[in-house]
C-alpha cells in the first residue's frame, strides 16, 4: 500500500481526532522543537527535513504493519522500551502509549541502555517484548549492541525487536524482529530527527494490542480515567 502527501508535513499532522490517545501531539511538539533548534521561522528548512522523513515514515507505517500485528499475536504481557539520549524520550513516549491504549493491562517500562543494567533488567520475563531504539551514532551504538548481545545470551524476553535506520547482520542476529526506516541507506538521519519514526512503532503496537484485547483504541478506559486533556490541575500563585 502506498501513501502520498502533497505537503510532507501532512504525513505527521492528520486531521483532528477526538481520540483520548491522540498521536498528533508528539508530531506537533517534534516539528516545533526542530523549528526552534534550526532558528528558521519560515519553516523552509524543517519542511526539507520532513520531506526526507515522510517517505520513510510511510515505509514504517505501511511496510511493517503486518509484522507488528504478528508481534502482538505472540501474546506478550509486558513491554520494555530502550533508548539513548533523545531516543530515551521516544522510549518513554512509546511505553506510555502502549500502556495507555491497553488500559494499563500491559505493564510497560522505559529506560536507557545503560540504566537497565542497574536492576530494571529483572522485569524482563518470558512474556516481555524488549524494543531497542538503536542509535544512528556509531559510538553510542557499540554500547547498545553490547546490551543486545547480553540479553540474547541470557535468553531474556519473549521477543526482541529493534528500530533503526539500517540493520547489519550483527543487529539482525541479536533481535527477532527488525524495523528499518532507511533500509536503502539513502539518507543520513541523526537521532535528533528520529522521534516521529521511532514512536510510530510504539503507537502501532498500542493500536494493535488494544484491538487484540477487545478494547477501543480511541477510548480504551470506559471509566473515563484517561482524558484527552489533563484535568484537575490547579495553578498556585508563585
Amino acid at each position: 500500500m502506498d501513501a502520498h502527501w502533497t505537503n510532507p508535513e501532512d504525513a505527521f499532522f492528520p486531521r483532528y481526532s477526538p481520540s483520548v490517545c491522540p498521536n498528533t501531539t508528539i508530531s506537533t511538539i517534534f516539528i516545533n522543537i526542530c523549528r526552534v533548534r534550526l532558528r528558521n521561522r519560515n519553516s523552509r528548512r524543517i519542511t526539507g527535513v520532513s520531506g526526507i522523513l515522510s517517505p520513510e515514515f510511510a515505509e514504517l507505517l505501511w511496510g511493517y504493519s503486518n509484522l507488528l500485528k504478528d508481534v502482538v499475536d505472540n501474546g506478550f504481557e509486558r513491554a520494555f522500551f530502550l533508548g539513548s539520549g533523545c531516543l530515551y524520550g521516544c522510549a518513554v513516549e512509546s511505553s506510555l502509549k502502549l500502556q495507555e491504549m491497553t488500559d494499563g493491562k500491559i505493564i510497560c517500562k522505559a529506560d536507557t541502555f545503560l540504566g537497565i543494567r542497574h536492576g530494571p533488567k529483572a522485569v524482563i520475563n518470558d512474556k516481555t517484548i524488549v524494543v531497542y531504539l538503536l542509535s544512528s551514532e556509531p559510538r553510542t551504538r557499540k554500547y547498545e549492541l553490547d546490551l543486545m548481545r547480553e540479553i540474547k545470551n541470557e535468553n531474556l524476553g519473549m521477543i526482541k525487536a529493534v528500530v533503526c535506520d539500517k540493520a547489519d547482520e550483527e543487529i539482525k542476529g541479536n533481535a527477532n524482529q527488525v524495523f528499518e526506516f532507511n533500509r536503502e541507506g539513502k539518507f543520513n538521519i541523526p537521532d535528533f530527527y528520529r522521534p516521529i519514526m521511532d514512536v510510530t512503532v510504539g503507537q502501532l503496537l498500542g493500536l494493535f494490542k488494544s484491538l487484540k484485547m477487545g478494547l477501543k483504541p480511541d477510548n480504551p478506559n470506559e471509566k473515563g480515567v484517561i482524558n484527552r486533556v489533563v484535568k484537575g490541575v490547579k495553578i498556585y500563585n508563585y
